[in-house]
């Protein structure tokens, strides 16, 4: 039973606490933004006025962060790695179109000299409504981005208005999959629709989620099984009342409503939530994502994926393969399920992953947002980015070892913090990332912003793959902007 007091507390403190606290050295950017396009003139005869201002306004929400700013601001042309913060869609300032009120939950994908970035939009300051996906691509040779093109408008049935759930490039295709799934070659120029394609009868889905079935993790595998998205394994809450012990300096004045603080200590009934996992699965299509099959994965008791991101290896000694990474939010761990292809290996009886827990824990699992995971063509090792609302952390392992059962991760660096008040920010949704082999970086999209209903904006975080090098450069940058 004492496991649950410590969470228990944690939930009673955050209840207690002064609603009314403010950000320290706040600005009002975030509701009356500066920008581009303003009248009003800058008081300020800085140069970065109106790109810092931004900045506060979407990415630290606020917040006046020096250190971090100077960070995303810097340029690294005059450095031996690659490290470059810029904006891809504000709603204020370069208005990319009419009514746009907020940008969020990007996801890109890139085949031959197209980068194709989807994300969800809100339109004129609709909560709860007015939502659509849309896309646009950049190639290589202009490095503009397109208008914006409404994913309705390609899918006027079976269309989810919540937005993209899954997405990726296979046979050097596009494929996009919501209530259905759309498609493009890699040139972009038109886009097909199988609106049925993701329903299925093979499992009763009353329970799970209206999207696809389950919470599928929005990325869409090219594996040797055919097209492939793994669902999280869907939980239920349980709400168990359990004895939690309390601390508060006195009482309210009828001697009832305890104001909490250090001494002295009491009991009281309180109700603990508990998950219980149901079966992850995975979603097949072996005839190019026109229908598709659902396959239950064992699992373990406490694996639930949440957040969960799947990648799947192209060439060496591990084709084939493929790697998932979800937190257990009862042990706010993240656990790899690990797949080693074999040849002659099928989907039915011979498709098992190994799990494992992790090093990598985390104290805030409210603050998660789906992390990005790679194959550095660098470094040659399995790199995530685990993102959460406040920051970005790089880990990494060997592949060797990976495969090996080890799960013990390198913790490498953090490549943004936005602050500590992260249950102010939005999610960064850093899945979906372009790796440029050529110029040797990983391009992140970003979303940035603070939590619904108020504006988020899209960034690009481009990063050198010189993993080691880039590590020793944010630390000196850093400590540098301190002293």
């Amino acid at each position: 039973m004492k496991k649950y007091i410590i969470p228990i507390l944690g939930i009673l403190l955050l209840w207690g606490c002064n609603k009314s606290d403010e950000f320290l050295d706040t600005d009002d950017s975030f509701s009356n933004p500066k920008t581009g396009e303003s009248d009003e003139s800058p008081d300020t005869d800085d140069l970065n006025y109106i790109k810092l201002s931004n900045l506060r306004t979407y990415v630290f929400a606020g917040q006046s962060n020096p250190v971090e700013e100077q960070l995303l601001l810097n340029t690294t042309e005059n450095s031996s790695v690659e490290f470059k913060f810029e904006s891809v869609f504000i709603p204020e300032g370069d208005i990319i179109e009419d009514g746009n009120y907020s940008f969020e939950k990007p996801m890109a994908a890139k085949s031959g000299d197209n980068t194709v970035l989807f994300f969800n939009r809100t339109l004129k300051g609709g909560k709860g409504k007015n939502h659509a996906s849309g896309w646009c691509f950049s190639n290589t040779v202009s490095e503009e981005w397109t208008p914006v093109v409404e994913a309705g408008k390609y899918a006027p049935y079976g269309y989810d208005k919540d937005g993209a759930i899954a997405f990726g490039v296979s046979d050097e295709k596009f494929y996009f999959a919501s209530k259905g799934l759309m498609f493009a070659d890699a040139n972009v120029s038109d886009w097909s629709h199988y609106p049925e394609a993701l329903q299925w009868s093979s499992r009763d889905l009353s329970h799970l989620n209206s999207d696809i079935g389950g919470e599928v993790l929005p990325n869409i595998l090219d594996t040797k099984f055919g097209l492939m998205m793994l669902t999280e394994s869907y939980s239920e809450t349980d709400d168990i009342l359990v004895i939690a012990e309390i601390k508060y300096d006195t009482l309210d004045m009828d001697g009832e409503i305890p104001i909490y603080g250090t001494t002295p200590m009491d009991t009281i009934w309180a109700y603990m939530p508990i998950q219980n996992p149901k079966v992850p699965s995975l979603i097949v299509s072996t005839d190019k994502g026109f229908s598709w099959n659902d396959y239950v994965i064992s699992a373990n008791d406490t694996l639930h994926l949440h957040k969960g991101v799947s990648f799947s290896i192209k060439d060496g000694d591990y084709e084939g393969s493929i790697i998932n990474m979800g937190y257990d939010l009862n042990n706010r761990t993240l656990h790899q399920a690990v797949y080693r292809y074999n040849i002659g290996d099928e989907i039915v009886d011979t498709l098992h992953f190994e799990y494992h827990v992790t090093n990598i824990k985390n104290d805030m699992p409210q603050g998660l947002s789906t992390s990005e995971i790679i194959l550095n063509p660098v470094t040659k090792r399995i790199e995530l980015v685990e993102g959460f609302t406040n920051k970005l952390v790089l880990w990494s392992i060997g592949i060797d070892d990976l495969f090996n059962g080890s799960s013990d991760w390198t913790r490498e660096c953090e490549l943004i913090n936005r602050g500590d008040r992260y249950a102010e920010f939005a999610d960064t949704n850093p899945i979906g990332s372009v790796i440029d082999i050529e110029k040797g970086v990983q391009i992140l999209y970003l979303s940035m912003g603070a939590k619904s209903p108020s504006r988020k904006a899209i960034y690009s975080l481009t990063r050198d793959l010189d993993t080691p090098a880039l590590a020793n450069w944010l630390l000196s940058t850093r400590v540098a902007g301190e002293n």
